[in-house]
């Protein structure tokens, strides 16, 4: 679980390629707790109507388990995981107005594997002033060791997802998305749970257990702002909601400038998340109790993120039409109200890379 949510916060600072492209990348990111690396490489080529893609990521953590009631062992056992994965999509483009995409996704760790299939379509209308696009995918997820049957549990994962972003004026684009989800899983443990945490119910400590469904959805909005011909701002909002009565609100205010006739590109981004409680959540179990979790991200918390990111284009450097150098860095605060434990987590993420594009 850790390494997902690392991945997802490194992944909120990654760049999108363009066809005939290349990258890499290589993220940190360190709290009190643990610390990861996490190197990526990518590549896209275009052939005709067609394009090709491929994705690398690995994330390498260690660290400490901080407290016994979300670990059987002990408060302080080292640990360390590795986590391998790789995506492949093509997009073909038969016209002008209409794309279509499919991807296959699979990674793999020591106690979770993902495999997931994806395909949707976009279209530009209005002499491309307005697209509109839809998705959907299906995974499988098993987690728990491979090695004890007893320890694991297998989900299915279904998604559905529709955008729409249009060209306001000269100046100004907007964008909203609609996401949907479902998650069938293992009844013995639930969706999300892990098998190797144990919540204090009385006297005793039981396995972790959470519903065997979670229907998920969410809405956001963006809106871009040119100011002038060197600077924009950006705003986005997202509303989160899931049958688990968690429910959940994130904003983003970002302004990127370029200097230098577009060789350099500087950004600043400030964000905030506010997440409730699951509606089982408790900071321990007097009694008997049908569901339970140890899980920190299911108690609530305040999330709060400030960071920068610079960019260098080489044009016509080396036979290609650009290479890019970037480099970001980013301080991240958490707080926890209800989980007395341990009420905050301050970490940071720092990486860089390249691209090249033909």
């Amino acid at each position: 679980m850790w390494l997902q949510l690392i991945a997802a916060a490194i992944a909120a600072d990654s760049d999108t390629l363009h066809a005939d492209a290349a990258g890499a990348q290589f993220n940190v990111y360190t709290d009190e707790g643990i610390t990861a690396w996490a190197p990526s490489a990518r590549a896209r080529v275009g052939a005709g109507k067609v394009t090709v893609g491929a994705l690398w990521t690995a994330d390498f953590v260690s660290g400490a388990t901080p407290v016994i009631a979300t670990d059987a062992v002990t408060s302080a056992t080292p640990f360390s995981e590795t986590r391998n994965g790789g995506t492949v999509d093509v997009e073909w483009a038969p016209s002008k107005a209409w794309s279509y995409t499919a991807a296959l996704t699979g990674s793999t760790e020591s106690d979770h594997q993902v495999v997931l299939g994806s395909a949707g379509a976009a279209t530009a209308l209005n002499e491309d002033s307005t697209r509109l696009n839809a998705g959907a995918s299906v995974g499988w997820v098993q987690d728990g060791t491979r090695a004890d049957p007893d320890l694991a549990g297998t989900s299915i994962d279904t998604a559905l997802d529709l955008g729409y972003t249009q060209i306001l004026g000269p100046t100004t684009t907007a964008a909203l998305r609609v996401t949907g989800g479902y998650a069938s899983c293992d009844p013995a443990f639930g969706c999300f749970a892990s098998a190797y945490r144990y919540v204090p119910q009385g006297s005793v400590f039981l396995p972790e257990r959470h519903p065997g469904t979670r229907a998920k959805s969410a809405a956001s909005g963006s809106i871009s702002q040119a100011l002038g011909n060197d600077y924009a701002v950006h705003a986005y909002y997202r509303y989160y909601a899931d049958t688990w009565q968690v429910s959940g609100h994130t904003g983003t205010l970002a302004l990127a400038g370029a200097f230098f006739e577009g060789r350099g590109h500087l950004r600043v981004e400030g964000r905030g998340v506010v997440q409730s409680p699951a509606s089982f959540w408790a900071d321990g179990y007097a009694g008997p109790s049908e569901y339970r979790t140890a899980d920190r991200e299911l108690s609530g918390f305040t999330e709060w993120k400030a960071g920068l990111r610079a960019r260098w284009n080489f044009f016509g450097l080396f036979k290609t039409q650009k290479v890019a150098l970037d480099a970001h860095l980013a301080r991240l605060w958490f707080e926890y109200p209800n989980y007395a434990a341990l009420p905050e987590r301050n970490g940071w993420i720092v990486g860089g890379g390249f691209d090249a594009v033909w």
